[in-house]
């Protein structure tokens, strides 16, 4: 239970769902699934769910957290045409990775990351035992709504598919300034570095967000395609021979990979340079600056970051 800002006391139902494997959750036995993550997205006061099984079943008042971990081949096995359309990954914030920042044969944790990972634990249960509402600061509120009047609609994720996102992400930014005021401490006050905060990490996220789909095109060969762009993705600089080596099985002729190579080229994305021996690719980074990439610097991402700095020196 909670207090309401009325005084109320009301229920609620937190519901998280940690999945893994995130294409065993969206199992195509439940026709109802997906609209109904959809649905409680929204937090209504009152939901019920009539089956015939189990007749009614009541999740008002639910907050639901999902996170998962599936490849962008299997999400768009997954998800069909409507459901991207539909509403789904507009109410989703989508981490793309391109493989390991780092391998390591052994795992294990250092020391500090054995000390941060306790009291990481310890906050977490600080955090468990909050409740009621967040308190916006006159600082805050300033700052939201001038980057809401003046930037927000040139700002976003710049994909179709994500038009749907980029109406949400306001909402999608508020819930992430909770839960960076949670981290920092108890008080429940939304300041305006917890604002900076959590735009650089969202504006950070977004940059990749588009890679989560790719594939997911009309054309035949949108998946061939997809992976040479992750390829292209993943590869600060690539030959024809190294390019021919990973995807020979992937296309009928040479003609076709050279296709695609000069797709890629002309939508900005990779650049040849000839040699009197070879031709050799670039990949082209044309990633938006981040609004002030300075308040990233205290947070997690940073200390992964560092982490691999580190082992790439040799320390």
């Amino acid at each position: 239970t909670y207090v309401d800002h009325e005084g109320i006391t009301r229920k609620h139902k937190s519901v998280s769902i940690w999945a893994e494997e995130f294409q065993v959750f969206l199992t195509d036995r439940d026709q109802m699934l997906i609209p109904s993550l959809t649905d409680l997205f929204d937090c209504a006061d009152i939901w019920k769910y009539k089956t015939l099984t189990r007749k009614t079943e009541d999740i008002s008042n639910c907050w639901i957290t999902i996170v998962g971990a599936i490849t962008p081949s299997l999400l768009q096995s997954k998800l069909s045409q409507d459901a991207v359309g539909g509403g789904l990954i507009s109410r989703i914030i989508f981490v793309v990775g391109q493989g390991p920042k780092q391998r390591r044969a052994l795992q294990f944790l250092t020391e500090e990351e054995e000390d941060i990972q306790t009291k990481l634990q310890n906050d977490l249960q600080e955090i468990a035992n909050l409740a009621g509402p967040f308190t916006l600061s006159k600082e805050f509120l300033k700052t939201y709504v001038r980057w809401y009047e003046q930037e927000y609609d040139e700002s976003g994720v710049p994909s179709e598919r994500f038009l749907g996102y980029n109406h949400r992400r306001p909402l999608h930014l508020n819930k992430v300034c909770m839960l960076v005021s949670a981290a920092e401490s108890n008080d429940m006050i939304i300041t305006e570095k917890h604002f900076e905060t959590a735009l650089a990490i969202m504006q950070c996220t977004e940059q990749e967000m588009p890679n989560a789909f790719y594939g997911l095109g009309l054309s035949n060969q949108a998946n061939v395609y997809a992976k040479i762009l992750s390829f292209i993705e993943s590869h600060d600089s690539f030959d024809w021979t190294e390019l021919v080596r990973n995807f020979h099985l992937d296309v009928d002729n040479i003609s076709q990979l050279r296709g695609y190579l000069e797709m890629a080229e002309q939508s900005g994305i990779l650049k040849a340079e000839n040699s009197a021996t070879t031709c050799r690719y670039f990949s082209v980074g044309n990633k938006k600056p981040l609004r002030d990439p300075t308040h990233l610097d205290k947070t997690v991402f940073r200390l992964m970051d560092r982490n691999v700095i580190k082992n790439q020196s040799g320390e």
